[in-house]
């Protein structure tokens, strides 16, 4: 300790503040030749008063956290009983008002996926709503009478659907047989 001690007596103040406001980063020894640098400097009270926020700001991060942690954990859990149900419809964001407008007319519970918690967003710009089977009939009507699009849910991009490459290459190989058919002839 008499080590850290020497070492120490040269810093100033706010160096042997942050030693001791940074435990994690410190041995025990030098936090605690830190702690005996301040109460000789007559800084004890300051100290004190800044370890009590730092503990009140601690204290309010964590709960925080278990909030978010909280939140999350509900979420997930009303997305899996939703998703028992079978019944979903993907509406494109634009639509998502008009849509929820209608719903709440109705009084239709639903439970709308976030995308921005585990989903993709860059498949569709959509939202997935699920719904009970006994409102399935309804939101469908909904739907219709709203001449909403709705987009079926996939994990891949459009653009890269099997039967869209499919039909790309059959037109391929059919501009290739007229081609060829025309200098043949």
């Amino acid at each position: 300790m008499q080590d850290f001690y020497n070492r120490f007596s040269s810093f100033n103040n706010e160096k042997l503040l942050s030693i001791v406001l940074d435990p994690m980063n410190y041995q025990p020894d030098a936090i605690e030749v830190a702690r005996v640098l301040l109460k000789e400097r007559g800084l004890q009270n300051e100290l004190d008063a800044m370890l009590s926020q730092q503990a009140a700001d601690n204290e309010v991060q964590e709960q925080r956290q278990f909030d978010e942690v909280v939140e999350k954990t509900k979420y997930y859990k009303d997305l899996v009983e939703w998703r028992e149900t079978g019944v979903s419809f993907n509406i494109r964001v634009f639509d998502i008002p008009r849509f929820e407008s209608e719903l709440a007319n109705q009084e239709i519970a639903f439970h709308r996926e976030d995308k921005h918690v585990g989903a993709q967003l860059d498949t569709y710009p959509t939202h997935t709503y699920y719904f009970g089977q006994e409102d399935a009939e309804t939101v469908d009507q909904m739907v219709k009478s709203l001449e909403l699009i709705t987009v079926p849910y996939t994990d891949i991009k459009p653009f890269f659907k099997f039967e869209f490459v499919v039909a790309i290459i059959l037109f391929v190989i059919f501009i290739i047989c007229i081609v060829l058919g025309g200098i043949m002839f």
